[in-house]
C-alpha cells in the first residue's frame, strides 16, 4: 500500500564514475524522495533525473501519483538544472593558465645574459629559455626547479633572486624584458 507522501527533497546525486557499472549510458542521476507525515515512517523514491552521456535529460517516475505535484515538478526542475550545469562542465576542456612575472634585464648581469643566451644549446642552467627577439628572455620554471632552486649550482645568484621572486607571487614563467619593471628589491647590473 502507498503512502501518502507530504515532504519531497532532492537528497541523493550519483555522478558518472557511480554509474559505470549499473548503466554506462548514464552521466550523473538525481533522486528525487517523498517522506509520509509520519517521522518514523521511511521515504520512497518518486522520481530519478538523469543526464545522458549524450547530455538527454529523463525523468523516470516511480510513483505516477505525484506527476502534477508542485513540489514535485520544482525539485525535478532544479535537478534538471544542475545536472545540465554538471556535464556541461564536465565537457568543457581544462584550460591551463600560467602566470608570468615581467621584470627588467637590468636586474641579470652580462654574465647572465650570456648564458640566457646560451641556454637553448647549452643546457648549463637546465632551465628552459627562449629568446623573446632582441628584448629579452623567457624562463619557465618547472616544479622541480622551483622545489630546488636552491641547489641548482648551474644557475646564477642574480637569476635566482628573480626565479624566486617569481615563484613567490605563483609565476611559473619569467619575462626578462629590457623595457620591464625595475625592483629596488633586486640588485641592478649596468651594461
Amino acid at each position: 500500500m502507498e503512502k501518502n507522501l507530504v515532504t519531497f527533497e532532492s537528497d541523493f546525486h550519483e555522478s558518472a564514475l557511480e554509474h559505470e557499472s549499473d548503466n554506462p549510458d548514464v552521466f550523473a542521476s538525481i533522486t528525487i524522495d517523498g517522506f509520509p507525515e509520519d517521522e518514523n515512517a521511511s521515504g520512497q523514491v518518486v522520481a530519478v533525473v538523469y543526464v545522458t552521456r549524450s547530455g538527454d535529460v529523463v525523468t523516470a517516475w516511480h510513483h505516477n501519483g505525484y506527476r502534477m505535484n508542485s513540489d514535485v515538478l520544482a525539485l525535478i526542475e532544479q535537478a534538471k538544472t544542475d545536472l545540465i550545469k554538471e556535464y556541461d562542465a564536465a565537457r568543457k576542456p581544462r584550460l591551463e593558465i600560467t602566470s608570468i612575472l615581467t621584470l627588467s634585464t637590468v636586474h641579470v648581469s652580462e654574465k647572465t645574459r650570456e648564458m640566457l643566451d646560451e641556454e637553448p644549446e647549452t643546457n648549463t642552467m637546465t632551465l628552459s629559455v627562449y629568446q623573446k627577439s632582441d628584448y629579452g628572455w623567457f624562463v619557465y620554471i618547472p616544479d622541480d626547479v622551483a622545489k630546488g632552486l636552491e641547489s641548482k649550482d648551474g644557475i646564477p645568484e642574480d637569476l635566482k633572486a628573480c626565479v624566486t621572486l617569481a615563484i613567490e607571487h605563483g609565476c611559473s614563467i619569467l619575462c626578462l624584458d629590457c623595457d620591464g619593471p625595475e625592483l629596488d628589491a633586486l640588485a641592478k647590473y649596468e651594461d
